[in-house]
């Protein structure tokens, strides 16, 4: 049996997985802006303020 040589993943806590979440809900939003797709944006709008609002929950 060989072993992998492929990193395990490792478990992210509350507040990197929050973080992280925020990080990529703006980066959601900002490529929606430039989609100038107003749907899009306002699903990126919302999807940041979820986000944004677990961040805050988890470092308070």
């Amino acid at each position: 049996m060989s072993q992998s040589t492929e990193p395990r993943p490792v478990a992210e806590t509350p507040a990197a997985d929050s973080s992280r979440r925020l990080y990529e809900a703006e980066v959601a939003l900002h490529i929606a802006r430039q989609s100038g797709v107003d749907a899009w944006v306002m699903a990126a709008s919302e999807r940041l303020h979820e986000a944004l609002v677990r961040h805050l929950t988890t470092h308070p």
